[in-house]
């Protein structure tokens, strides 16, 4: 379990997902165009981690990251 995702969960930060583009400084890896990096909070939180961090399932409501 990455403890990044339980501390965003536990602090009320419930965004995750492939939302949130930006259009980068014009590196290699950063584009100018819009575009999205993939990183460890684009995947949903599993039950195991949303319990972990003290969130009901049930509860739990995602906000996206655009």
């Amino acid at each position: 379990m990455n403890p990044l995702r339980i501390k965003r969960l536990k602090d009320g930060d419930w965004q995750f997902g492939h939302g949130g583009t930006h259009h980068g400084v014009g590196t290699e890896d950063c584009p100018k165009w819009l575009h999205h990096h993939h990183d460890e909070f684009c995947a949903l939180p599993t039950d195991l981690e949303l319990m972990t961090a003290g969130i009901d399932p049930k509860e739990f409501k995602v906000r996206s990251r655009a």
